[in-house]
């Protein structure tokens, strides 16, 4: 919230209504995607859908994308490399070592 802001109160309302545990697991199960709170596995949607309970059962070992520079492409330059050694495009070292060309030549681009 801007410091200078003239509605901070009606900001914090805003905040504390989007990030309830409530709207978050509404949100998730209109959109098909696993609720965001560990507080929702026992919520009707996910304990009816395995897959999505295994994984809020799992959230606290989920770690974010890093904050840096050019961590998105690196992360999809990797994945297409074990992609491609995983349908036999080649073998695992050669997809190692063919992202790590890349991702070397990324890093450098971003400092």
């Amino acid at each position: 919230i801007n410091p200078d802001s003239a509605k901070k109160d009606a900001a914090w309302e805003f905040l504390a209504f989007f990030g309830s545990a409530d709207l978050g697991n509404r949100y998730a199960e209109e959109v098909g995607h696993v609720p965001a709170r560990a507080s929702a596995v026992d919520s009707e949607y996910v304990q009816s859908n395995p897959a999505i309970a295994e994984a809020v059962e799992n959230s606290e070992n989920f770690r974010s994308n890093p904050n840096v520079p050019g961590w998105t492409r690196i992360r999809d330059t990797l994945g297409s490399y074990l992609e491609q050694a995983l349908n036999g495009q080649g073998t695992a070292q050669e997809a190692l070592d063919g992202a790590a060309e890349e991702i070397e030549q990324i890093l450098a681009e971003n400092g």
